[in-house]
């Protein structure tokens, strides 16, 4: 038995929790950059929203053989739509935010508890 296999399940522990506490940050500062731009409110809205068109793209991704560049597209386009029709006007920079923060959420729920911080 070599070193190696003896520190690996260790670094890979080390990592996880690494990758888990990096990424909850993350998530945390992206959540209040977009209050502080956004409002409350709307931020609230807006992320319903997001969330819902995001589900929509991934169902159907497959079926259209989306990619993830195709994905992101097709979802700011139709939150950005979904947005305009609520009368929330929010720049393209906020919306991909928003979408990030949509799949960071889904990432959370797929993720594994070792690896996932929610």
């Amino acid at each position: 038995m070599d070193i190696w296999e003896i520190l690996s399940p260790a670094l890979e522990s080390v990592l996880a929790g690494v990758a888990a506490l990096v990424i909850s940050t993350l998530g945390l500062y992206l959540r209040q950059w977009l209050i502080a731009r956004i409002g409350k409110e709307k931020l609230h809205m807006s992320s319903d929203i997001t969330r819902a068109a995001v589900m929509a793209v991934e169902q159907q991704a497959e079926q259209y053989g989306w990619d993830g560049a195709a994905k992101k597209e097709q979802a700011l386009q139709l939150v950005d739509a979904w947005l305009t029709e609520h009368g929330i006007e929010i720049d393209e920079a906020k919306i991909a935010a928003l979408i990030e923060a949509a799949v960071y959420e889904e990432l959370q729920y797929w993720l594994p508890p070792s690896v996932s911080t929610g």
